[in-house]
C-alpha cells in the first residue's frame, strides 16, 4: 500500500483571507482534492490561477500516481457562499505522457456542472416569474396537508396573505363537504401508499372558505412528491378560480331542470327523481304516491285579467304547494296549470289524504293583485307504487287519468286511482 500523501495545502492569494488545508479523503486511493474557482483550471506548467495556488513541490510528488477527484467547490468569487457540486472519477496521471487530457476532462466536467447550474438558475427564474403573475395558484403541502408554500396568487383567490397560509392546515380553508372529498379521495390511494406504489395527478373541484366568510368553488390540481423509495412526502398543487364558471353551470342546469316562472323542478327533473325513487325503493317496495294536480280555473283568471295576473297567481299556487307538503316531499311544474307531488315513506292512507287535503285547501284562499281578486281550485289525481304501476311513465298516467275524475266531480277534490269511479 503506498504511504499516505502529506496533507495537500490549497491557500489562498494575499488578501483572500486564511489558509486552508484539505486532507485526501481515502489514502490510499485518494492523492488530492482540489478546490476551484470559477473558470479556473490546472496544468503542470502554472502554480497561479485567479487568486489560488497550490504547493508545486507536493503536486509534483503525486503525478505518478492514480487521482481521484471527490469533490469540487465552485466559488463563484470573493465572499460568495460556495455551491457543492459532487463529481467522482479515476484518472491516470502519467509523468511522460503529461496531464493534458486530464485536464481536459476536468475542464469539461466544471463546463457541464456550470451549464447545469445555469439552466437550474434559468428554470428556478421562469417558475418564479409563473408563480407571481399567473391568476392561478401554485402551492406545496407536506405529507400532512400543511402549506408550505404558496404563490401570491392566493391572496386574489382567497383573501389571506401567504404569510397568513404557510404552516396551516389544507382543511382549514375547505368547507366540510369538500374536506370529506379531499379525504375520500385520499383514502383510496393509501393502500398503493402503503404498498410503495407511485401514482399521478388528480383533479377535485371543491369549495374553499375566502377570508372574508363566502364560498368560493376553485378547480385543484394535485401531483403527489415521492422519495426515492416511493414515500409520499408532499404534495404540489395549482388552484384555479371556477367561481364565475360554477356560477353560470348553475344557471345553465337551473334553465335545463327548473321552471323559471316558479323555480320549481320541471317536468325532465321530476320524471329523473321518480325515476331514481323508484330505483331505490324497488328492491323492497317501499309504497310512495303520485300526485297530478292542476289548477282549476286558471283559464278564467287569463281571460279576464291577463296573462300577467295569471302568471303572478301560478307562483302563488306554487308557493302554497310548497307549503302544503312535508319537507321531504317533491314537488315539480309540469306545464301550464299542471303540476306533480311524489310523497316518499307513506304509512296509513290517512297520511295521503291528509296531504291531499291540505293541497286542496291551499288554493281556496283568495288571489289578490291590486284591486283585482281571483279564486281558483286544484283537482288531484292519485297513484301508488307498487300497487298502481311500477315505473314512471304508468304511474303519471295512472294520477292523470284519476285527476280528471276528480275534474269530472266537480274540482276542488282528489281521486285514487285505485278507486272506484
Amino acid at each position: 500500500m503506498p504511504s499516505p500523501l502529506p496533507h495537500w495545502r490549497c491557500k489562498e492569494s494575499p488578501g483572500y483571507g486564511e489558509r486552508q488545508e484539505y486532507k485526501p479523503i481515502c489514502p490510499d486511493k485518494v492523492r488530492t482534492i482540489f478546490l476551484l474557482s470559477e473558470n479556473m483550471f490546472w496544468s503542470a506548467s502554472e502554480n497561479i490561477y485567479r487568486g489560488m495556488m497550490f504547493e508545486q513541490e507536493n503536486f509534483r510528488r503525486g503525478m505518478n500516481h492514480s487521482i481521484y477527484v471527490r469533490e469540487c467547490l465552485i466559488c463563484q468569487g470573493r465572499g460568495d457562499t460556495p455551491t457543492h457540486l459532487e463529481r467522482g472519477f479515476d484518472c491516470k496521471v502519467d509523468e511522460h505522457d503529461g496531464t493534458n487530457q486530464e485536464i481536459e476532462r476536468l475542464k469539461e466536467t466544471v463546463v457541464e456542472l456550470q451549464r447545469k447550474q445555469a439552466e437550474l438558475a434559468m428554470h428556478a427564474e421562469m417558475f418564479r416569474l409563473l408563480a407571481e403573475n399567473s391568476l392561478d395558484g401554485f402551492w406545496r403541502l407536506d405529507h400532512q396537508f400543511c402549506f408550505v408554500y404558496v404563490s401570491p396568487a392566493a391572496e386574489n383567490i382567497l383573501g389571506f396573505s401567504c404569510e397568513e397560509i404557510v404552516g396551516r392546515s389544507l382543511f382549514e380553508f375547505l368547507v366540510p363537504e369538500s374536506v370529506e372529498t379531499v379525504k375520500r379521495g385520499y383514502a383510496q390511494r393509501q393502500l398503493l401508499q402503503e404498498q410503495k406504489v407511485g401514482w399521478g395527478s388528480s383533479v377535485y373541484t371543491v369549495e374553499m372558505v375566502h377570508k372574508d366568510g363566502h364560498h368560493i368553488w376553485v378547480e385543484v390540481a394535485v401531483n403527489p412528491i415521492f422519495d426515492s423509495e416511493k414515500r409520499l412526502t408532499g404534495y404540489n398543487g395549482v388552484t384555479r378560480d371556477i367561481n364565475e364558471r360554477r356560477l353560470r353551470e348553475e344557471a345553465i342546469r337551473r334553465y335545463a331542470f327548473y321552471d323559471p316562472l316558479t323555480n320549481l323542478p320541471n317536468r325532465r327533473l321530476f320524471e329523473e327523481v321518480l325515476g331514481r325513487t323508484l330505483e331505490q325503493n324497488g328492491p323492497q317496495r317501499r309504497p310512495l304516491a303520485v300526485l297530478f294536480l292542476d289548477v282549476d280555473g286558471l283559464k278564467k283568471v287569463n281571460d279576464q285579467y291577463g296573462h300577467g295576473f295569471g302568471d303572478i297567481l301560478l307562483q302563488v299556487v306554487a308557493e302554497r304547494f310548497r307549503h302544503a307538503v312535508r319537507q321531504e316531499d317533491f314537488v315539480a311544474r309540469l306545464a301550464g296549470d299542471e303540476f306533480m307531488v311524489i310523497l316518499q315513506d307513506i304509512g296509513e292512507r290517512s297520511e295521503i289524504d291528509y296531504i291531499a287535503e291540505r293541497l286542496v285547501a291551499s288554493c281556496r284562499q283568495p288571489i289578490r293583485l291590486g284591486s283585482n281578486q281571483a279564486c281558483v281550485g286544484v283537482s288531484i289525481g292519485v297513484s301508488f307504487f307498487p300497487a298502481d304501476a311500477d315505473n314512471v311513465p304508468a304511474l303519471m298516467s295512472c294520477a292523470d287519468q284519476a285527476m280528471y275524475r276528480a275534474k269530472g266531480a266537480g274540482g276542488a277534490c282528489y281521486v285514487c286511482y285505485g278507486q272506484g269511479g
